[in-house]
């Protein structure tokens, strides 16, 4: 009995509602990412050597209302961009450099439902649709002539769960990690600036990667 007792009243404090949360409240906010790897390959047959690091780092501005306790609604747009380095060694070849950098840009609208468990700390998922463009640039020392181009622009649905914390009653503090996506694109590539291929795909992922981890800082305030 005792533990039924203790049960529901963690249900009721998850389900009511605090100043940050309620209904009427209006949000600006930002999601920011950093994720930095390193990586290197050995084949000792030919004694084979690729290096490779990346660099890449997001930020994503949004507006967001709550059109009920602890629900709300928003629109976002973001912008994403990460860069590879490969250096490649093998005995008897000249060492090959090729470095790419990869742009990203999206907007779309989202829906955010919140369970507070105390009046500062809270548990959230949120789902969003949105269109995004993105484009990739290659080039090698390998040869003077080779470009290769990347574009790809379409659609994706994703999940996310996070956590927040509100320091006061106005700011916010969430992180999150991990993603549910299903996306579908059309794709162009190119190669030496004469060769070019273009494709449709659409695919269902589930993405733990340092990539996903993203920290918001949020401002809640009533009209």
């Amino acid at each position: 009995m005792k533990n039924l007792i203790i049960i529901a009243a963690l249900m009721l404090l998850g389900s009511s509602a605090f100043a940050q949360t309620s209904k009427g409240t209006i949000v600006l906010s930002g999601d920011v990412s950093l994720s930095i790897s390193e990586q290197e390959q050995k084949t000792p047959i030919t004694s084979r050597k690729v290096q490779s690091s990346t660099i890449g780092y997001s930020f994503s501005p949004s507006v967001a209302y709550f059109i009920k306790d602890n629900l709300k609604i928003g629109a976002y747009i973001g912008y994403y961009r990460s860069k590879t380095d490969n250096d490649i060694y093998e005995v008897g070849v000249s060492e090959i450099y090729t470095n790419s950098v990869h742009d990203n840009y999206n907007f779309g609208a989202y829906i955010s439902k919140y369970i507070m468990l105390s009046d500062k700390f809270g548990l959230y998922a949120t789902g969003s649709a949105g269109l995004f463009d993105s484009e990739t640039n290659e080039n090698s020392t390998a040869s003077p002539d080779y470009h290769y181009i990347s574009k790809t622009d379409g659609f994706s649905i994703s999940a996310v769960p996070g956590i927040v914390y509100f320091p006061t009653e106005k700011i916010g503090i969430s992180a999150s990690l991990g993603r549910l996506s299903y996306t579908s694109q059309k794709s162009m590539q190119k190669y030496y600036e004469t060769n070019s291929t273009h494709n449709r795909n659409s695919s269902l992922d589930l993405d733990l990667s340092s990539s996903t981890l993203l920290f918001g800082f949020s401002y809640h305030f009533n009209r």
